[in-house]
Formats: structure tokens, C-alpha cells, sequence
């Protein structure tokens, strides 16, 4: 087993931004306009129940024993605003704002940007590429060459020259992915390879899709409460942790709407949250 723990951290000051094209107005704007297309059409998430919080801030106390601690002065606002975006990005990162004005004095930056770079493997481009076995190289294909340098790099610390994902899907959606990952010693994954595992993908997923025709878990004995119609088609929705949006989108009706239905289950059902909601449902 490899005990490599290393995480390598790629920091750009404002320089390297500029050499990276941020000053290119014109590639900024179509830039943001595919993340406005991305927020329009729901894919993103942001922190919190409802995918949709700006971040978590630390409080600061008006008096404090402790007399390095900050006072809650406007220019003090320390934030962790985590994030991820879909589409061709397909990346997740963190924000850490501390906004004090104490930092430009000392040569240090008001707010610091992380992000990750994202398995070129991950469902979203495997589900854009289509079929049940994807290859490193057509994934690849869908990322940038900075994006790829980056995951390549990781690999070699690995000593790993070539991976193949094999998902499954039910009702277009993957739900189940393995990982094939090969060391240099045994080479790339050739064409004969690839096609004996599209074969044990193709009959593994006549298996999958015979599962999910399977009758649905069935209410517990103690959740037997009169549901609305709507209700009832949320439930389902509920167990496999759709957000709101996505069951608003499931069921052709506002996130607010949702919201309303999900509040008198709560009620119903004595529930503060979704995991207890879903506890008392099926569990009890």
C-alpha cells in the first residue's frame, strides 16, 4: 500500500493570473456566461440544506478575555465559502475570506481561493461521453490541457499510466462506478481489454437494471400518516437525497413548492431534518 500522503498546491499570485489570460475580456464574458447558464440550469451546488448558502462565518464576540482575539469590526469578516460547478468546469473549491484590512499591511492577500482539480473520470463526463466503459483518453478529451497536466502528474506519483471507469446506470443516471487503475509494469489498457469490459459491463448491467424494478422499500409501520399526493411523490425523492431544486425539476413545480411540502412533513412527522425525516419514514 502506498503511504504517500502528499497534496500538491499550485499558488498563483496576481501575476500569474494576468499570464493566464484573467485580463482577456473577452474570454472572461464567455466564460461567465457558461457559469450563468450552469447556475440557470441548476448545476452547481453551494453549501447548506438547500445548496444555495453563501458560506459559514465566524463570530467574533463584542468582549472577549482573550486580548488578541478580533473584535466584530466591519472589516473583519472571516468566511469558508465552499463551492461546486458542473459543465465543462466540473470543479469544487473553497473561498477562505478574512477580510481584514490589517493583511495588506503585512504583504498578505484579503482573500485566498482553493480549488480542486477534478478526476477527469468523474460521472458528469462519463455520462456526456455515453456508454458503460470510458476510457482516461476520451475523458481527457472534455478537460483542459492544465486541468490534465495537473491529474497526470498526480498519476505518476502513483506510478499509475492508465485508468478505465466502468458505471452503471439506472434510468439514465449513474448510480454504481468502479475505478480500473494500471501500473506501468502492465502497460495501457489495449483494445482487447477494453472490449472484454464492455462485455462484463453490458451483463452486469442487465443485473443493475433488474434490481432497480424491485418493489421500493416499503413505509414503515409507524409512518402510516395521511400524505397529500404531492407528498407521496416526494417521498421517493426524499430517500435518494435529491435537493430541492432537483425534485422541484422531477416534479415540474418551484423549489418553494418543495420547500412548503417538505416543512408540513416535518411537521407531520415530528421531523427537524431530512435524514430524520427519511429516518422515521423508513426506518422506525
Amino acid at each position: 500500500m502506498d503511504n504517500n500522503t502528499k497534496i500538491d498546491f499550485i499558488y498563483l499570485s496576481e501575476q500569474d493570473m494576468i499570464r493566464a489570460g484573467v485580463t482577456d475580456m473577452a474570454a472572461c464574458v464567455d466564460t461567465m456566461e457558461e457559469v450563468f447558464h450552469l447556475l440557470h440550469i441548476g448545476d452547481y451546488r453551494m453549501a447548506g440544506p438547500n445548496n444555495d448558502s453563501h458560506g459559514a462565518m465566524i463570530m467574533f464576540p463584542e468582549e472577549s478575555p482573550f486580548p488578541t482575539m478580533p473584535k466584530p469590526t466591519a472589516d473583519r469578516r472571516m468566511m469558508a465559502m465552499p463551492a461546486y460547478l458542473g459543465g465543462s468546469f466540473c470543479t469544487s473549491g473553497v473561498k477562505w475570506y478574512g477580510s481584514n484590512i490589517a493583511n495588506k499591511e503585512k504583504g498578505l492577500p484579503r482573500s485566498i481561493l482553493m480549488f480542486t482539480l477534478t478526476d477527469p473520470l468523474q460521472p458528469g463526463y462519463c455520462q456526456r461521453i455515453g456508454g458503460g466503459v470510458v476510457s482516461l483518453r476520451d475523458a481527457q478529451a472534455l478537460q483542459s490541457k492544465q486541468h490534465n497536466e495537473g491529474y497526470q502528474t498526480f498519476l505518476s506519483q502513483h506510478d499509475v499510466v492508465d485508468v478505465t471507469e466502468v458505471l452503471f446506470y439506472i434510468q439514465s443516471r449513474p448510480v454504481i462506478g468502479m475505478s480500473l487503475l494500471r501500473k506501468s509494469r502492465y502497460g495501457r489498457f489495449t483494445p482487447q481489454e477494453f472490449d472484454t469490459l464492455q462485455s462484463l459491463q453490458e451483463m452486469l448491467q442487465l443485473a443493475v437494471s433488474t434490481s432497480a424494478f424491485e418493489p421500493a422499500l416499503a413505509l414503515s409501520e409507524h409512518a402510516q400518516v395521511a400524505l397529500t399526493e404531492r407528498e407521496a411523490q416526494l417521498l421517493p425523492l426524499l430517500r435518494q437525497g435529491l435537493s430541492n431544486k432537483a425534485m422541484a425539476r422531477e416534479l415540474g413545480i418551484a423549489p418553494s413548492t418543495v420547500k412548503t411540502h417538505l416543512d408540513n412533513l416535518y411537521r407531520k412527522f415530528n421531523a427537524t431534518n431530512r435524514t430524520e425525516l427519511v429516518g422515521r419514514l423508513y426506518l422506525d
